[in-house]
């Protein structure tokens, strides 16, 4: 009987000790201004500091500002304005957390925050925001025109009612407009694409490229831009962190390419081995405020923010946007170029690719994805596109003197 009063008491110091050690928990991440070390969170002390009044099991916080989780964004809890203890889970606006948990995916918006850590559950409750909502609707987007009432899915983020933004925003071919507060009382158009308004109207903005993109509009003049952010690889296996000697800036070294706002892509790529606190991670903008990276190679489904561990070699990689996944295949090269030279007409296409090779016959062609998954095998020098996602592609033909590698674009 004394054994088991002595292990409760022992269980119970235990307890009250690993509490004692917790002097202040803090909410960060990209969606709350920045993760630690970025410039909206430079540190020592993160900015958004829950209290407590019950000795450390109930923290709140009165009010914060998110926007919506981008990919490797979100945020997390953290003890002690370090990340020897965090905490996270996918679920918002409510949710239990895990220690090192995921991040929480948020969505934009003012709340304020209550956080348990014994139970480790979490609540986000909305607080009225003073600003207008401003959406995107149209037969350009998933959710097609509204039928009201409704919310829409496209909301914009802000942080003065002014200016409105979002960095994700997937678009097909067709038109749209800008509305506030769920209605047609007040909206924006302008025809052109991808900037305007075109003067004097305010009708349909036409999408004439599918992609994802970055949007931002000025409300007071109704002048809205749609892009594609850059992105680029960076660090010390790739020849240099941003401002080292072998990439000064003020533009990244090495620029992905893409066609999409959401594949990027660069080919021939010298890497090294990744160095302590080396290795590579992708950023977008030239800029630090959105990163992504996670320590697996040659590729990752997702980022967490850690350094890509990488190993040398000669690379074609590949990025996407909405998902921070990545991968790092070999190089692909041809051989014997002067003995056959295929070609592949249209390209892009949004229907087929045709091959010849003049007067040689083609022997196989195989159509991969960018992870290098073969997806279609054929001895027909003519390949239907049309069931494929718009993209990168790659194809390896075999003809009688030489194989040649090909990259394909369908859009």
């Amino acid at each position: 009987m004394k054994k088991f009063y002595f292990l409760i008491v022992l269980f119970a110091l235990a307890f009250s000790t690993s509490y004692a050690q917790i002097t202040s928990i803090a909410l960060v991440g990209e969606a709350a201004g920045g993760w630690p070390g970025d410039p909206g969170n430079p540190g020592p002390a993160d900015v958004h500091q829950l209290t407590s009044t019950d000795g450390g099991i109930n923290w709140t916080l009165a009010s914060v500002t998110l926007t919506a989780a981008q990919a490797g964004g979100g945020v997390k809890f953290r003890a002690n304005n370090a990340w020897a203890t965090s905490w996270g889970n996918a679920a918002f606006p409510t949710g239990t957390a895990t220690a090192g948990g995921s991040n929480i995916n948020c969505t934009s918006g003012t709340f304020s925050v209550t956080f348990n850590t014994t139970t480790l559950a979490y609540v986000f409750t909305a607080i009225a925001s003073e600003y207008p909502t401003i959406a995107i609707v149209g037969s350009a987007t998933a959710q097609g025109w509204p039928n009201d009432p409704q919310v829409d899915e496209l909301q914009l983020n802000t942080s003065d009612g002014i200016t409105y933004r979002s960095n994700f925003i997937p678009l097909i071919a067709g038109d749209l407009k800008f509305r506030q507060n769920n209605d047609w009382a007040v909206s924006w158009g302008g025809v052109s694409f991808p900037t305007g308004p075109q003067a004097g109207t305010n009708e349909n903005i036409v999408v004439t490229t599918p992609g994802t993109y970055r949007v931002v509009i000025n409300i007071a003049t109704g002048v809205y831009t749609f892009d594609f952010p850059t992105i680029s690889i960076v660090g010390e296996a790739v020849g240099g962190w941003p401002t080292d000697p072998g990439n000064p800036g003020p533009i990244d070294l090495h620029q992905l390419t893409t066609t999409d706002g959401e594949t990027y892509m660069i080919s021939d790529l010298v890497v090294t081995t990744a160095a302590f606190e080396g290795g590579a991670k992708f950023r977008q903008d030239n800029a630090w405020t959105t990163s992504w990276g996670n320590e697996a190679f040659p590729m990752a489904s997702s980022s967490n923010g850690n350094n890509i561990l990488t190993v040398a070699g000669t690379y074609d990689v590949t990025f996407t946007r909405s998902t921070g996944a990545y991968n790092f295949s070999d190089a692909l090269h041809t051989s014997n170029f002067t003995k056959s030279k295929v070609v592949v007409f249209p390209n892009p296409t949004s229907s087929v690719w045709s091959f010849s090779a003049n007067s040689e016959l083609i022997k196989s062609i195989k159509i991969s994805d960018v992870s290098g998954k073969v997806i279609y095998a054929t001895n027909v020098n003519r390949v239907d596109a049309s069931g494929y996602a718009n993209g990168i592609y790659f194809a390896l033909i075999e003809t009688e003197a030489a194989t040649q590698t090909i990259k394909l674009i369908k859009q």
